[in-house]
């Protein structure tokens, strides 16, 4: 920020915000320690202070004299001199963050004079008193597009409705700020990345038969999830699976449809519908070969048989006790009982 005709103002603060609404304090600036204090509460600093954490807010009495009577300039930087200033941290991102930026000039040089000069610059009183005003003659501000860690370069873009600039994410990342992982890229949880780590989010598993899925903790810590290489390892949930598919990692066919056991789950047509008697199946099979699901008295690869006991069109129960019964005599009308078994029905 530059002056223009006029002093620096004595006391001001510069704010942030990201909604234009709610403006909080990036840093106060004031003529003296005692100043800070009364207007702000905080105790004063000057050049080269080291941050105590990446969010502290400071007053400074680094940019507050009166001399120059013009053209006077502060150049600031909010990252310079806090714990993570080479590293970036979380708290340092939240920080630095600001999409609106609202200076408040509160004070402007008013001091004693004693004989025709202040007594605290040694500035000539009627030089003074002519700039007895605010100016600005020019603001630069210098930042990078929030993009979380997760990209190189952020450009321009005209069809943008804000016409503002747009992070190149990288890391398999999407949104706006690279703060999220793209749909099909949720096998761990969205980290932020850092000069030291990437934290690239993980693609899911799902055999190619979605096309996103989401991270669920639980299923990561039960070891419920495969990963691209074939473990258990991570917690990524497939999404709207395809092709009759279903299962966490779209492994396994819905109701009524099923593996055939030469197929792997990532074939092109996993699964086929069940070849079950209507009658005699419950219309499920075994998901992996396809083996029907018998009602009971039916039996069989496709349940179009009578299980031993029952007979008939519709394999009704045989009146005998097949227990009792000899051999192939348990659907006779009068029932052939084994030795020493006896009674109506064996």
């Amino acid at each position: 920020m530059r002056a223009a005709i006029s002093p620096l103002p004595a006391a001001w603060a510069l704010e942030k915000s990201t909604d234009g609404k709610v403006y909080s304090a990036w840093q106060y600036f004031a003529a003296d320690d005692d100043e800070c204090r009364e207007r702000f509460g905080l105790a004063a600093h000057s050049a080269n202070y080291i941050f105590k954490n990446d969010s502290e807010v400071i007053c400074s009495t680094q940019f507050s004299s009166v001399d120059p009577l013009e053209s006077g300039e502060i150049n600031l930087s909010l990252i310079t001199g806090r714990p993570s200033e080479k590293t970036t941290s979380q708290e340092l991102l939240n920080f630095t963050l600001a999409r609106y930026i609202r200076i408040r000039l509160l004070r402007m040089h008013t001091a004693v004079f004693r004989d025709g000069v202040s007594a605290d610059s040694g500035v000539d009183i009627q030089a003074q008193a002519k700039r007895s005003f605010y100016t600005i003659r020019s603001l630069r501000i210098g930042g990078r597009c929030f993009c979380s860690g997760h990209a190189a370069k952020c450009k321009a873009n005209d069809n943008n409705i804000d016409n503002q600039p747009r992070c190149e994410c990288m890391h398999n990342t999407c949104g706006t700020h690279c703060d999220r992982c793209c749909p099909l890229y949720n096998q761990r949880p969205y980290r932020v990345g850092t000069p030291f780590q990437a934290n690239k989010c993980e693609k899911c598993e799902c055999n190619g038969h979605a096309k996103e899925c989401y991270y669920d903790r639980d299923v990561d810590e039960k070891g419920l999830s495969v990963n691209v290489r074939g473990k258990l390892s991570g917690g990524g949930v497939c999404m709207n699976c395809t092709k009759f598919t279903t299962g966490i990692n779209c492994e396994k066919c819905i109701p009524f449809y099923y593996r055939p056991s030469e197929r792997m789950p990532n074939a092109e047509e996993p699964c086929v519908p069940c070849n079950c008697s209507a009658k005699g199946s419950t219309g499920e099979c075994n998901p992996i070969g396809g083996e029907c699901v018998c009602k009971k008295g039916f039996t069989g690869s496709r349940c179009m048989e009578c299980a031993p006991g029952y007979h008939g069109e519709n394999c009704t129960k045989c009146l005998c006790d097949i227990k009792g019964t000899m051999p192939g005599g348990e659907c006779e009308s009068h029932c052939q009982c084994k030795l020493h078994v006896e009674g109506k029905r064996c």
